[in-house]
C-alpha cells in the first residue's frame, strides 16, 4: 500500500499543479473532450451492432442512436465546462433562457417534432408502405423528426409535416399482403343476369395474378337498381404490387367480353312521354 500511495501521490499532485495553470487546464480538458466525443462515437456505434439493434425497426433505431449521442455528448460539454471552472448553473440559466425563446420562435417545428416522435413510436407506418395521409397518397420513402417524405407513383416527393401527419388519418395499404379490388359494372335493363355474372366471374377466374385462395374468392352478385342499368358488384383479391396490373386487365377484359357477348353497357338517359290534349 505504501508502495502504491508513494506512486501515485507525486502523479496527483503533477496533475493537480497541471490543473492550477489556467492554459494547461484548458488545454487538457480540449483533449478531454476530444478523448470524450470520439469515445461516445465509438460506444454508440458498438451498441447499434449489437443483437438487440437488429431487431429493432430502422428507423427507430436511428431516432434512438442520435438521441443517445447528442444527451451524452452535452453531458460531457457541461463536465468539461464546469472542470474549467465555469460556473454551471450559470450556464444552465442562459441555455434554458435561450430554449424558452426558441421554444416560443419555433411552436410548429415543435409540434412536427412532438409528432415524429409519435410516429416513431407509435409505428402507423413504416418506410416502404404506401400511405394515405393527409390527402396525399405516396410511398415513404423517410421518416425524421420534422417530416414525412412521400414518393407519389409519378415519382413526385411530397413533404408532410409530422403535426400533420400524426393528427390525420393515415391509411396504410402496405401492412396486409393483399388488397381487394371493388368493381361496378352496369348493364342495360332487359339484359340476362346470369350471364352477366357468369362472365365477369370468368374473367376473373381466368386472371393469374387474381389471388384465389380460401376466403378471398372472387365474387360477384347483382347490387343495384339503377335510372338507367343494372348494377354489379365484382370483387377480386390481389397481391399490393398487383393491385394496379389487375385493375386495368379486369377493366379491359369486361369491355372486350361484354363486346362479344353483345351485352349493352347503357348510358344515362330519359324517357319523355308527351301528352297531347
Amino acid at each position: 500500500m505504501d508502495l502504491i500511495e508513494n506512486t501515485l501521490t507525486p502523479i496527483l499532485n503533477f496533475i493537480s499543479e497541471l490543473m492550477d495553470n489556467p492554459i494547461t487546464r484548458v488545454i487538457l480538458c480540449l483533449i478531454f473532450l476530444c478523448l470524450g466525443w470520439k469515445l461516445i462515437g465509438w460506444a454508440v456505434k458498438k451498441l447499434s451492432k449489437s443483437k438487440m439493434a437488429d431487431k429493432t425497426d430502422p428507423t427507430l433505431h436511428r431516432f434512438i442512436t442520435s438521441a443517445i449521442i447528442i444527451a451524452l455528448r452535452v453531458i460531457l460539454i457541461a463536465c468539461v465546462v464546469g472542470t474549467m471552472g465555469v460556473q454551471t448553473a450559470s450556464i444552465t440559466t442562459v441555455i434554458a433562457s435561450a430554449g424558452a425563446a426558441i421554444a416560443l420562435a419555433l411552436q410548429g417545428g415543435l409540434s412536427n417534432i412532438a409528432g415524429g416522435i409519435t410516429i416513431m413510436f407509435l409505428r402507423p407506418f413504416s418506410l416502404g408502405d404506401f400511405i394515405t395521409v393527409a390527402d396525399v397518397s405516396g410511398t415513404v420513402v423517410d421518416i425524421n423528426l420534422f417530416y414525412t417524405r412521400l414518393r407519389t407513383p409519378d415519382n413526385r416527393h411530397i413533404t408532410v409535416p409530422n403535426a400533420s401527419a400524426a393528427n390525420s388519418i393515415v391509411t396504410n395499404v402496405s401492412v396486409e399482403e393483399c388488397r381487394r379490388l371493388d368493381f361496378t359494372f352496369g348493364v342495360a335493363y332487359g339484359t340476362d343476369t346470369e350471364l352477366v355474372r357468369q362472365t365477369l366471374l370468368e374473367i376473373a377466374d381466368k386472371h393469374e395474378l387474381v389471388v384465389k385462395e380460401e376466403g378471398k374468392e372472387p365474387f360477384c352478385r347483382l347490387s343495384e337498381f339503377g335510372d338507367s342499368s343494372i348494377s354489379f358488384v365484382l370483387r377480386v383479391w390481389a397481391k399490393n404490387d398487383d393491385y394496379w396490373t389487375v385493375n386495368f386487365d379486369i377493366n379491359e377484359a369486361v369491355k372486350a367480353a361484354f363486346e362479344e357477348k353483345g351485352i349493352e353497357i347503357p348510358f344515362p338517359q330519359r324517357d319523355i312521354h308527351i301528352i297531347s290534349k
